[in-house]
């Protein structure tokens, strides 16, 4: 027996027919959505995140500030 032939019969035994599966986007009667904002989370977490890098490079730069002006001098 061939490896072709012998393939092609192994493929036919592992592989089932396979139903299509449609997700419910909708709920209820079928006219109002699950989520009516899907983007409102990315918003806020990149909200989130520019405020951070704001505060993380605004704290860098005062650093840099009170070092060159000599407030930050040992005593």
């Amino acid at each position: 027996m061939s490896t072709a032939a012998l393939a092609e019969s192994v493929e036919e035994h592992l592989n089932p027919p396979s139903s299509v599966v449609v997700p419910q986007k909708l709920v209820g009667n079928g006219q109002h959505p699950i989520d009516e904002h899907p983007l409102l989370p990315v918003f806020v977490l990149g909200f989130i995140a520019l405020v951070v890098s704001c505060a993380a490079i605004g704290s860098i730069l005062l650093w840099l500030a009170f070092r060159d002006s000599g407030v930050m001098a040992p005593g």
